[in-house]
């Protein structure tokens, strides 16, 4: 659906909404219409989802003043619960099938979170 025309490399909501990036120039009815399209599609495989988040201001406040540096981020903490508590979902439930992430670019504290992914997973 993404190579559909009009075709778009890869798909981002903050883009599609500011019709920025892949949907530069684009008209706000097409931009819909992908979206509408693009979403079909991933409903179509019945994905689950794991939505996190934290509060900015309570991490500041709460954690950061008692956290070791890696901690200081509160994406690390969210990155790092979302893969354990899918791990926890999985087992429970019996799956045993392959995972994929799909994390927002999150810059520097992000690509330290990657780099990271593989030694969280073998301690699974």
């Amino acid at each position: 659906m993404l190579a559909a025309e009009p075709s778009i490399k890869y798909f981002h909501m903050r883009e599609a909404r500011k019709l920025e990036g892949q949907f530069a120039h684009w008209k706000a009815r097409d931009r819909d219409a992908k979206i509408r399209r693009l979403a079909e599609v991933a409903e179509s495989y019945r994905p689950w989802t794991i939505t996190a988040w934290m509060s900015r201001k309570e991490h500041d406040a709460i954690l950061r003043p008692i956290s070791p540096f890696l901690l200081q981020q509160p994406y690390f903490s969210v990155f790092y619960t979302v893969i354990i508590k899918l791990a926890h979902w999985h087992h429970d439930d019996g799956v045993t099938l392959p995972v994929d992430y799909v994390f927002d670019d999150q810059g520097a504290v992000g690509a330290e979170a990657v780099l990271w992914y593989n030694e969280i997973k073998n301690w699974q």
